[in-house]
């Protein structure tokens, strides 16, 4: 048997560790701040949840939809406090106070049944149902200082 030094069994040891890591080894892509995902360089908004990673993903009119639907999907998901809940609400009531009174006026006043009638329940469809997304996932929020089972360890 040759002869072997102390760093000879420390490269052996350091090759074995990275033999173990495998396909888990990072490999220079950035990290969602949502979601901790891995975004590919140069993306602008992450694949799995579409949160904008970019500094300046909202920069163009078209990019900036998209953020601000992010947006939009973080407070009906989880409004987390009253001052998000009373926001969303503010973006669902006013659609559907205008599709009731499309609605009304389409089937009572002008009694006409046409696609007025049809955009009027479409919009009030999409209010109410935003309303109940946002009020029932507010209700259903974690209360605070408390851990999801996910995140708890097992006593």
């Amino acid at each position: 048997m040759p002869f072997m030094h102390a760093s000879d069994d420390l490269n052996l040891a350091v090759d074995a560790s990275e033999a173990e890591v495998g396909d888990d080894r990072f490999d220079g892509s950035d990290l969602c701040p949502a979601c901790l995902a891995e975004v590919s360089v140069g993306c602008k908004f992450c694949p799995a949840c579409a949160a904008p990673v970019a500094p300046l993903a909202a920069w163009t009119p078209f990019d900036r939809i998209f953020a601000e639907g992010y947006i939009y999907r973080q407070a009906v998901a989880a409004p987390r406090r009253l001052l998000v809940f009373m926001g969303a609400m503010l973006v669902f009531f006013p659609l559907f106070a205008t599709g009731t009174v499309l609605f009304a006026w389409s089937a009572f006043v002008a009694k006409e049944y046409s696609l007025d009638l049809l955009e009027g329940a479409f919009i009030t469809l999409v209010g109410a149902l935003g309303m109940y997304h946002v009020t029932l996932n507010y209700l259903n929020r974690p209360a605070c200082g408390t851990e999801s089972p996910s995140e708890g360890g097992e006593s």
